[in-house]
């Protein structure tokens, strides 16, 4: 199915965090700048679920599942026209923007939080 996150660091300007202690544990996935703690992108699923994790689905799907495995969010970017060998990652890139890429680098979602 896909690699659970529960945080994503690229470098010591943003992070991208996911039902961790310092944060709220409402199922809410959130970017922060940590030069301020300034959050800058949400998916606004905070107190809509509980026991939330996320995945990233081999079809390039970033998705947010209740504790019944349940959907509550996705990033909407199933990729029905993808190789069978097609690999997606998750990338929080130096400029604050966090992307969804092929193996090709074919960028398919982001927050455009580019900062």
């Amino acid at each position: 199915m896909g690699v659970s996150i529960w945080f994503v660091r690229i470098n010591s300007q943003y992070i991208l965090i996911y039902n961790v202690q310092i944060m709220q544990s409402d199922c809410n996935l959130v970017l922060y700048r940590t030069s301020d703690n300034k959050p800058l992108w949400a998916s606004r699923t905070d107190k809509k679920a509980s026991g939330c994790y996320v995945l990233l689905q081999g079809n390039g799907n970033l998705v947010i599942f209740n504790d019944a495995d349940v959907a509550v969010w996705d990033s909407d970017t199933i990729d029905v026209s993808s190789k069978d060998d097609e690999q997606y990652r998750l990338v929080t890139q130096n400029d604050g923007n966090v992307v969804i890429y092929t193996s090709d680098n074919k960028a398919t979602w982001a927050t455009h939080t580019v900062n």
